[in-house]
């Protein structure tokens, strides 16, 4: 029940010996990909077949993806190295990130509202506050993701220099976790993605460290500054904003809590929030190899190597400005209330209150839901029988133990008897 008690969102039921996932209530954050110890959960991510879909092919690694080897191997080894793998090109994913903050900071120097806005660089925590925190909508910032103006000058570039249809350039993006794995196929900001497809971290890291070690020449294929490397880790996203009152915030439960906080008014004062679901951003990845903490460091010794000031020029941040507002609005999906009307909602929740105060009030999950209350609201909805608590069941067996004692206590031997023979 590893992966039950540590899901955020409580979106884990164990039923029949196997853990099912609620639809409604994941934000495919991957912690139970990252916790299970018997690695029962899997991401379906895409695979080497489907490259053969496409013309040329173009690897577009997460900047996390630099921070995944000693320091001995650049983000140029690596950009090569994927170059020798089934790909035909690989972009410098830094590159897009400088195009984001460089937009991001024009836009945080103009933004005069009072209310916060949130980053929308993690697909999770969009999804958390659709479910969780819907009045936030309108804090999320309306801006694409690096990932997204990486795939747009891919299909920019290798359309003209090459002279064949932006359809049969296949991007694939290298991707860390889950949640942008997803991002890909269901765009959050965009109507249409410029991204083909997405391979997981984990599943390349073989062949990519071998496809390095046998690298004899090298492109200069990197042309990002260490601006671009930092949006792998938290507060990356913020160096170099000059915004007061910034703040970054890793993992699910930390993040729910700050949420929370700004909500109930315990939070003030704060222009812009950085969130990730991911303890220690991109490179805590559920999808990722190296250690996180390890990882960081590598991170914050390449923004050092290759410095802080941006390398991509105005003029060619200009070329994306039309394109990085989004042109779709995202809905909320707030978790369906018990009921089916006000009525039928406050009926419910008594009934639902009712129950919780006949359990143990334990919270063992042996039930297969991670707390009694979320085990109520099953038995509520129709997910779940009361007697699957063992406390509930316990209770039954013991009280039919009783009435069969005590009917065997007050009835004449005889009679028994005469009954039993009748019966036959």
């Amino acid at each position: 029940m590893h992966c039950m008690r540590v899901c955020p969102t409580e979106a884990i039921r164990i039923r029949e010996g196997k853990a099912l996932i609620l639809g409604d209530r994941c934000i495919d954050c991957g912690d139970c990909i990252r916790f299970c110890p018997e690695h029962a959960i899997r991401s379906i991510t895409g695979s080497y077949e489907d490259l053969s879909k496409f013309k040329y092919t173009v690897a577009i690694p997460s900047p996390s993806l630099y921070a995944q080897f000693g320091m001995s191997i650049s983000p140029n080894h690596i950009l090569n190295g994927l170059k020798g793998l089934a790909f035909n090109e690989a972009y410098d994913t830094g590159r897009a990130c400088e195009v984001y903050h460089t937009v991001l900071k024009e836009y945080l120097h103009n933004y005069s509202d009072s209310k916060p806005l949130i980053s929308t660089l993690c697909p999770s925590i969009v999804r958390l506050i659709q479910i969780r925190f819907p009045d936030f909508m309108d804090n999320l910032l309306s801006l694409e993701a690096p990932r997204g103006i990486a795939g747009l000058e891919v299909k920019r570039e290798k359309s003209k220099e090459l002279g064949i249809s932006s359809k049969e350039i296949g991007a694939i993006y290298i991707t860390p976790c889950p949640a942008k794995m997803i991002a890909v196929n269901q765009p959050q900001c965009k109507s249409e993605t410029n991204l083909d497809g997405a391979l997981a971290i984990s599943d390349i890291y073989g062949l990519l460290f071998s496809s390095i070690r046998k690298l004899k020449s090298m492109e200069n294929l990197h042309r990002s500054s260490g601006l671009g490397i930092g949006l792998a880790i938290p507060g990356g996203c913020i160096t170099d904003l000059e915004v007061e009152n910034a703040l970054a915030v890793d993992g699910v439960k930390d993040v729910t809590q700050v949420l929370d906080d700004l909500e109930h008014g315990k939070i003030t004062n704060i222009k812009y929030l950085e969130l990730w679901a991911c303890p220690g951003g991109c490179v805590g990845g559920p999808l990722a190899v190296e250690n996180p903490y390890l990882a960081k460091i590598k991170v914050i010794k390449l923004i050092q190597l290759f410095g802080k000031g941006k390398k991509i020029k105005d003029e060619e941040v200009d070329k994306f400005r039309e394109y990085l507002s989004c042109d779709v609005e995202l809905p909320p999906h707030p978790i369906k209330p018990l009921g089916r009307d006000t009525v039928d909602t406050i009926k419910k929740i008594k009934e639902r209150d009712s129950i919780i105060e006949s359990l143990p009030r334990i919270d063992c999950g042996a039930c297969g839901a991670p707390t009694c209350k979320a085990f109520a609201e099953d038995v509520i909805q129709g997910r779940a029988e009361i007697l699957d608590c063992v406390f509930k069941l316990q209770d039954k067996i013991v009280e039919s133990s009783q009435y069969a004692l005590s009917w065997a206590r007050r009835t004449p031997l005889s009679f028994r008897k005469r009954g039993k023979d009748k019966s036959r």
